[in-house]
């Protein structure tokens, strides 16, 4: 059997000494310390060729030729970063490092100089130029333009906000309600509007003045039978019961309906006739609907007064002399009557007998003439409503049947 040995490799004495470089030998302490490796091409150059790309911590040599192909030095921190960690400023097109770098949520690109004085839009998150922030005075936030804008926020509106109205439900003589509901003391306003609206697109949010911390819930015309079978006003009251809003209870709030004054009648002359009924029936059970609105007599006096009537003769001559809008009956509206009388809620019980209520009054008025309406008695309402369930429960508990 053949002996093999295993062949061992010494340095010689000259090779331990002496470095061989670029077809020179340079003596291996001097080489040491004069020279560098760099880590991207693995060769050796002299320390004044050399760059530490490896930040305070971690020495991470470079030479000059790997330096200038494959890195950048960024402004912002004072050091060199390879080219795929380096991004730039989207507004004033610094190169900067992606550690120094700030990102929103459209990935909108800022150095730190652009960062501190940017905006950041309270709605979306995004980045804002300081010329082109939009600040709300209601909330005290800032926004971006689309953020700002009534058709694309799509939150709160301005008061003045009037969409061209979409009607939903069928019916055969126009008699569409059109809800205005306050709500107050909430938190977080524009999330809960937002939430509002995603879920209804029957339903838009304003802005109020009378309002503290509130906002109003507006619908487009809809039918009685829409109202309580389609939207989803209860999902609506919940929400804002969750984001502690009050409507009863805040003392501020009103639930306005908007009757659409086709729905009294085809001609003008007959919409007159009918109306001028509506405003006497309110006259004639101003005790009772006092009760049923829930208002206290301040709030009635300063919102929703009556017309001190006595007779139709009367209702038919104020039906023609519109004094402003601040009546329990208002005349104001070009395309509708509005009743302001009513005290907001967020129990949907209540809502739904307040819109009940209200088109058994309209059932009174189109089907009977002006001496229908002098024989007519509360009794008689109270015995209507009974084809209404959340109606005839309500008389009850507000001891009006």
């Amino acid at each position: 059997m053949k002996n093999t040995k295993k062949r061992i490799t010494r340095l010689t004495e000259f090779e331990a000494t002496y470095r061989l470089h670029n077809g020179k030998y340079y003596n291996q302490e001097y080489f040491n310390d004069n020279y560098r490796k760099c880590e991207d091409c693995g060769k050796y150059h002299e320390n004044d060729e050399m760059t530490d790309v490896g930040g305070r911590h971690e020495y991470y040599w470079i030479c000059e030729t790997c330096l200038e192909e494959e890195y950048s030095y960024c402004e912002s921190c004072g050091e060199y970063h390879h080219n795929e960690n380096m991004v730039y400023c989207d507004w004033c097109n610094d190169c900067i490092c992606e550690n120094c770098s700030y990102t929103d949520c459209y990935n909108t690109i800022l150095c730190p100089h652009c960062y501190e004085n940017c905006y950041t839009c309270d709605d979306c998150g995004c980045y804002v130029h300081s010329d082109d922030v939009y600040y709300n005075e209601y909330d005290g936030c800032d926004y971006c333009e689309s953020c700002y804008s009534i058709s694309n926020r799509g939150a709160i509106s301005d008061y003045s906000y009037k969409p061209d109205p979409e009607f939903y439900g069928n019916t055969d003589n126009n008699r569409f309600f059109g809800v205005e509901l306050e709500v107050d003391k909430g938190c977080d306003c524009h999330d809960t509007a937002r939430e509002i609206i995603n879920n209804n697109e029957e339903i838009y949010c304003k802005h109020d003045g009378s309002l503290k911390d509130g906002f109003e819930i507006v619908s487009h015309p809809c039918t009685l039978e829409y109202h309580l079978n389609n939207l989803k006003w209860q999902e609506i009251m919940r929400t804002c019961l969750d984001n502690d809003f009050e409507s009863h209870n805040a003392k501020t709030c009103g639930l306005h309906v908007h009757i659409s004054r086709k729905a009294f009648g085809e001609s003008e002359q007959e919409q007159e006739l009918n109306i001028a009924k509506l405003i006497y029936l309110f006259e004639k059970f101003w005790p009772q609907i006092k009760t049923f609105s829930r208002r206290t007599e301040s709030q009635i006096n300063e919102w929703a007064q009556n017309y001190g009537l006595t007779t139709i003769d009367e209702a038919i001559n104020e039906s023609k002399n519109v004094k402003g809008r601040y009546y329990a009956v208002n005349l104001t509206n070009t395309h509708t009557i509005e009743i302001r009388i009513f005290r907001g809620t967020l129990k949907y019980n209540t809502f739904a007998a307040t819109l009940q209520f209200l088109n058994l009054l309209l059932d009174a008025i189109t089907e009977g003439n002006t001496q229908d309406m002098q024989a007519l008695t509360w009794q008689d309402i109270v015995n209507g409503a009974k084809e209404y369930a959340e109606l005839t429960e309500y008389l009850k508990i507000r001891k009006l049947n």
